[in-house]
């Protein structure tokens, strides 16, 4: 028999409800928050990768001499307008030059395409190797003279900008690297 002097009392339908409601509710904002972080970190890593590649292209770029007609320990420089070496005006591979192996001169990487929906469908390094581990990556490289693009003008000399893009599996737009090689 109950002692009627004892207050028993439990949980409400109406109690249970509203706290299954609170408990979903924080559930669902802690998932949606790990679930964000998580993303940001898939994407921290794409954009770690895809700088190192980057990296790796312009290393390998910049160890080039600045031209064609440059001396290879880079003095005297090549001249626009009356120097004794004048400097390229068309860039890209000159003959004899086919494969990257053989490429001498930052400007003969102009034009370079490759990896996924590239001319060339691997990724390649310095030494004509496929480079593992970037499926889905493409590398595009334009080389052009830095400031007035006139082929008279002096200043066309001094300074060739080197643009490398690199478009992720995540990105589709790309991400444009840049550097400058000097003429020395």
């Amino acid at each position: 028999m109950i002692n009627p002097s004892v207050n028993l009392r439990g949980f409400s339908l109406v109690e249970m409800v509203a706290t299954i409601v609170v408990l979903g509710i924080a559930l669902v904002t802690i998932t949606s928050m790990m679930s964000s972080s998580l993303s940001s970190n898939a994407n921290t890593y794409e954009e770690t990768r895809t700088t190192a590649l980057a990296r790796a292209y312009l290393d390998e770029i910049l160890s080039r001499r600045y031209d064609e007609n440059s001396h290879p320990s880079g003095a005297p420089a090549c001249d626009g307008i009356a120097g004794a070496r004048p400097c390229t005006i068309v860039f890209g591979t000159e003959s004899g030059e086919g494969t990257r192996d053989k490429w001498d001169d930052v400007d003969d990487y102009h034009g370079l395409d490759e990896g996924e929906g590239g001319v060339l469908l691997e990724l390649h390094d310095a030494e004509n190797n496929v480079r593992s581990g970037y499926q889905g990556y493409r590398v595009s490289v334009f080389v052009e003279y830095a400031g007035d693009q006139s082929p008279i003008n002096k200043e066309l000399t001094d300074a060739k900008l080197i643009t490398v893009t690199i478009y992720s599996p995540l990105d589709s737009v790309g991400t444009e690297f840049q550097v400058y090689k000097a003429n020395f």
